[in-house]
């Protein structure tokens, strides 16, 4: 007999996180509602992270899993997706951990609204010896049709934050199989954008209350990346990848704006041999403006 098919799969993609993988995997394992499976997958760590992750074997709805080769972030994450079954998917980092009641809230959230194809909330940041604080777009509870979502996404950012703070319907987010496959920091935004181009009638579900605690750290591929550069180059690639999808002309104008606006401003931070990409990025976007966006 087959297994029943649980609400939501928690996939935790984990990369030499030893001193974090414990919390993360407890705070699934602490959830009021059960009805989830967990699938874990060590992508070649070099520290204790699959020896710690072996204490989790037998645990019921867990799956403990290692690559054979190390795939890297993005290409993990959707390895990690292909061995779920779950009607909704959560990637939890390896770093960050969920509050009790958030597959609770989730599930009872998203069974109402049949239409929702995206959940995200809100998160508090802990790390660098600070207090944590919140981090909040809105207030209350808000919903967002899939075109006005993509453009917020692709116009603000990911102002709502780290994946761990998305939870997808999984019909929806695999029609973009394989769902995470650009960029390094903002590989989540770009995907986020396209299964919202991809459903066009669906909607998402904004949750104002923090369910995510995301660390910071050194560790971590955020604050490497900062480091080196790559965030910007690939916050300036961004707008340029995504011209394959279909935008208003106004809002190719608007991002061509913002871009000129973080060149003055972030432009200095880019690697040599990148500076000149921010000036790239606004021509590309002005020159599809005036042509037009084909059908």
């Amino acid at each position: 007999m087959s297994e029943a098919q649980p609400f939501v799969s928690i996939c935790l993609p984990a990369w030499n996180s030893a001193a974090f993988i414990r919390k993360s995997i407890g705070s699934v394992l602490a959830q009021t509602c059960d009805d989830w499976e967990l699938l874990v997958v060590d992508d070649c760590s070099s520290d204790d992270t699959w020896k710690i992750m072996q204490e989790y074997a037998g645990q019921p709805r867990v799956k403990i899993l290692r690559n054979e080769k190390n795939l890297g972030q993005n290409e993990n994450f959707n390895h990690c997706l292909r061995k779920t079954r779950g009607k909704w998917i959560l990637i939890l980092a390896a770093d960050d951990f969920i509050v009790p009641h958030t597959i609770e809230t989730i599930k009872r959230e998203v069974e109402q609204r049949p239409d929702a194809i995206l959940w995200v909330q809100n998160h508090l940041n802990r790390g660098f010896g600070k207090l944590p604080h919140l981090v909040t777009v809105d207030n209350y509870v808000r919903e967002y049709g899939a075109n006005e979502f993509a453009e917020l996404l692709y116009l603000k950012g990911n102002i709502f934050g780290e994946i761990s703070n998305f939870t997808a319907r999984r019909d929806a987010l695999m029609k973009i199989a394989p769902p995470f496959k650009e960029g390094t920091q903002t590989v989540d935004l770009r995907c986020w954008v396209r299964v919202m181009k991809a459903n066009p009638t669906g909607r998402v579900v904004y949750w104002p209350e923090a369910l995510t605690h995301i660390l910071e750290h050194e560790a971590s591929i955020s604050f490497t990346n900062n480091r080196t550069g790559e965030t910007y180059v690939d916050f300036f690639r961004l707008p340029t990848d995504l011209m394959d999808v279909t935008w208003r002309r106004e809002v190719l104008v608007l991002q061509a704006l913002r871009m000129l606006r973080c060149a003055l401003r972030f432009g200095r931070l880019l690697p040599a041999g990148k500076k000149l990409l921010p000036y790239q990025t606004m021509l590309a976007l002005l020159k599809r403006a005036l042509v037009g966006t084909p059908n």
